[in-house]
């Protein structure tokens, strides 16, 4: 198993049972229906996918851009800023924290 897919296996069950156990008891207590049909919900969802849609494309459209001239590109700063993330992968973690 990669890196990748062990850090996937981790995120999953820390992010995935708190929401389980909250839809559970939600809907364990009816409550879930109750939420569902208020007026003052309904009426919250269009600005809140407006609020996500706008924060998603401006992560993509900024960010991707950035990330790509920042690993492609020297600077001034990328040694000392990427040195200490060479160190902790290189290191032991109980070696990692003194450099």
């Amino acid at each position: 198993m990669g890196p990748v897919a062990a850090s996937g296996a981790a995120f999953v069950p820390l992010t995935g049972l708190p929401l389980a156990t909250l839809l559970a008891r939600a809907l364990a207590d009816g409550m879930v229906g109750q939420y569902l049909g208020d007026r003052r919900a309904v009426a919250a969802l269009p600005l809140s996918l407006l609020t996500t849609a706008a924060t998603l494309a401006l992560a993509i459209l900024a960010g991707a851009p950035m990330a790509c001239v920042l690993a492609r590109r020297d600077s001034p700063g990328k040694q000392p800023r990427d040195r200490p993330i060479y160190q902790s992968c290189c290191r032991p973690p109980s070696l990692a924290r003194r450099s």
